[in-house]
C-alpha cells in the first residue's frame, strides 16, 4: 500500500483482554510491536487509535479471585469455581472480602494495561489526545454488591402510562451509586493516560461523551450499563436518555462523524432501536442518524471475528474488530487476529485496509495489509469474466464444436495477452492480494512484469511433474468469489499444459 505524508488513517483495534501479569500479556506486547514496526516501515501516518473496548479480560476474574483467598477448592463443580453457590452460601464477611480482591485483581491488570497502552501509543508517535478507548463488558467491575443492583427504565417500565415514542419527553434510567462505581476503574484508567475521552480531558460526568478532534466528530457510547429490569436477554443498555443532550447542534460538517462503542448497534436495547412502526424512528436511532449524517460510520468491537469492514446496520457502517489478542484460537497456541485501517478523507472514510496479524507460537508474528472483502470480490469477479469472455468465447457460439481442441486453439491464440491494457490492469491488481509458495513451501513474491495466470499455468506443470503441495494462497473470505473465479483460470491453464 503507497502511502503519502498527506494521508492520515485511524487505526481501529479492539479485545487486547490484558491480564495482570507479564508473561499472560508478552504475546500481545510482541504483536503490537510487529504491527508498530510494520506501519513505520510502510511509512503509514496514523493520526487517530481507536480502542472499541475489553481492554482486560475478566474472563477468570472469580476463579483467580477465590485461587487467591483460599476460598476455590470448597465451591468447585465440574472444575469450575461455582460462584453462584460461593455468594448463596458464603459467608457475608468472606463474600466482602471477595468483592475486594476482584476490585483489586482489576485494579491490577488496568496497570498494566496502562503500561502496555502508553508504550503502543508512544511507538505508534500519536498524541494521547488523538487516543479514544470505548468500555467494554470485560472493563467493568464484576463485584457482587454491584451484580445484584436493579436498574429501571421508563421506557420499559408498563407501570409508567404515557412514555411512548412520540412522546417529547426522553426515557429516565435510574440506578443507584454502586451501578455507576462499575466504571471507576476503567475511568481511572482512561484519566492516567489522558485519552481524548477521559473525565480529565473532557470533564463530563459519564463515559458516554460526543465531542469534536481536529478530523473527527467523535460520540463514544457506553454500552455496558446493568440492563434494567424487563430488558430483553441479549441486548444492552446504552443509556439513550443520554443522547438527545450530547448531540449538539453546529458540528463541524466538513469532519468525518464516528461512532465508537463496544457493542455493534443490532445488539443495543430494542426498545431503543425499534419503533415497531413504518417509517418512524425511535429518539435514540434518529438522534444517532443525525450525528452519522449520511457519511458517519460506527466502530465496535466484542465479536471474536474476523475484522469486518462497512457493513450495514440499520444504514450505519460498522467496522468490527473484536478477536481477543491474548487468547489461543487451539490447543497448539495459534494466534490471529484483525485490525481496520482507515484513511481521512475529508467528512468520508477513504483508503480501507484490513491488518493482519498471525503467530503459531504467540512469540514471532507475520503482519500483512489485506484490502476488505468487497474489493477481493470486485476483483474476483472482473478477473473471471475477462477469462470467460476471451477463454470461452468460442463455446457461446452455437456454430462451435465444443470440443478440447476447439477451446486449446482459442485459448493459444491468446499470445498477445500481455499487450492488452486490461489484463495487465487485473494482473497488478493481484499483486496485492495473492502471494505464490515456492515449490508449494515458504512464500514468495513475483516479479510485476510477470502475467499471473501465465504464471500459475508454469507452476502448474511444475507441480504436475513433482506432486508438491500448495501451488497459490487465495486470499478473501466466504463468498467473495474466489471459489467461482479461480477454476475457470485453472480451466484455461490446462490446454496450455497439454
Amino acid at each position: 500500500m503507497n502511502t503519502t505524508d498527506s494521508l492520515s488513517y485511524i487505526l481501529h483495534v479492539s479485545d487486547f483482554h490484558l491480564k495482570e501479569n507479564d508473561d499472560e500479556n508478552k504475546y500481545a506486547v510482541l504483536a503490537l510491536d510487529k504491527l508498530t514496526k510494520r506501519i513505520t516501515d510502510r511509512n503509514i501516518k496514523v493520526k487517530y487509535l481507536i480502542h472499541t473496548g475489553d481492554v482486560i479480560d475478566s474472563s477468570d476474574l472469580y476463579e483467580r479471585a477465590a485461587k487467591n483467598l483460599g476460598f476455590y477448592d470448597n465451591y468447585v463443580k465440574d472444575d469450575k469455581f461455582d460462584s453462584d453457590r460461593f455468594f448463596s452460601k458464603g459467608k457475608k464477611k468472606n463474600i466482602e472480602t471477595f468483592d475486594a480482591e476482584v476490585k483489586r485483581i482489576v485494579e491490577q491488570r488496568f496497570d498494566k494495561a496502562t503500561i502496555v497502552l502508553r508504550s503502543f501509543i508512544s511507538k505508534l508517535n500519536i498524541s494521547h489526545n488523538n487516543v479514544i478507548i470505548c468500555c467494554g463488558n470485560h472493563d467493568v467491575l464484576r463485584s457482587r454488591s454491584i451484580t445484584d443492583t436493579s436498574s429501571e427504565c421508563k421506557l420499559l417500565s408498563r407501570a409508567t402510562p404515557g412514555i411512548t415514542f412520540s412522546d417529547k419527553a426522553d426515557p429516565a434510567y435510574t440506578f443507584s451509586k454502586e451501578v455507576a462505581a462499575v466504571f471507576e476503574p476503567f475511568e481511572s484508567f482512561l484519566n492516567k493516560l489522558q485519552v481524548a475521552n477521559s473525565k480529565e480531558r473532557r470533564g463530563d460526568l459519564d463515559s458516554t461523551v460526543c465531542f469534536e478532534l481536529e478530523d473527527l466528530n467523535v460520540l463514544v457510547l457506553n454500552t455496558n450499563w446493568n440492563n434494567p429490569k424487563k430488558s430483553k436477554a441479549g441486548y444492552y443498555c446504552v443509556r439513550c436518555d443520554y443522547i438527545k443532550d450530547l448531540i449538539k447542534e453546529g458540528l463541524n460538517q466538513n469532519k468525518l462523524n464516528v461512532i465508537v462503542a463496544h457493542k455493534p448497534i443490532y445488539e443495543i436495547c430494542e426498545t431503543a432501536r425499534l419503533s415497531y412502526k413504518r417509517y418512524i424512528k425511535t429518539p435514540f436511532m434518529a438522534r444517532l442518524h443525525e450525528f452519522a449524517n449520511c457519511n458517519g460510520i460506527y466502530l465496535c468491537g466484542d465479536k471474536h471475528t474476523r475484522s469486518i469492514v462497512a457493513s450495514s446496520f440499520h444504514d450505519i457502517p460498522h467496522y468490527i474488530g473484536g478477536e481477543p489478542l491474548t487468547v489461543n484460537s487451539d490447543a497448539d497456541k495459534q494466534f490471529e487476529v484483525e485490525y481496520n485501517l482507515i484513511s481521512i478523507n475529508g467528512n468520508i472514510p477513504g483508503r480501507e485496509r484490513k491488518i493482519h496479524l498471525k503467530s503459531d507460537d504467540g512469540e514471532k508474528w507475520v503482519c500483512e495489509f489485506r484490502p476488505p472483502e468487497n474489493v477481493i470480490s470486485d476483483l474476483y469477479n472482473l478477473s473471471k469474466g475477462y477469462i470467460i469472455h476471451n477463454s470461452f468465447d468460442m463455446i457461446a457460439e452455437p456454430s462451435t464444436l465444443r470440443t478440447w481442441e476447439n477451446l486449446y486453439q482459442t485459448v493459444y491464440s491468446w499470445s498477445d495477452v500481455k499487450r492488452r491494457k486490461y489484463f495487465n490492469s487485473i494482473n497488478k491488481l493481484y499483486l496485492a492480494t495473492c502471494k505464490y509458495r515456492n515449490e508449494g513451501t515458504e512464500d514468495v513474491f513475483w516479479n510485476e512484469d510477470k502475467n499471473i495466470f501465465f504464471e500459475v499455468c508454469d507452476r502448474l506443470k511444475k507441480i504436475s511433474e513433482s506432486r508438491t503441495g500448495n501451488l497459490l494462497n487465495i486470499r478473501g473470505e466466504y463468498s467473495s468469489g474466489k471459489y467461482v473465479s479461480w477454476p475457470s483460470l485453472y480451466v484455461f491453464a490446462l490446454p496450455i499444459q497439454l
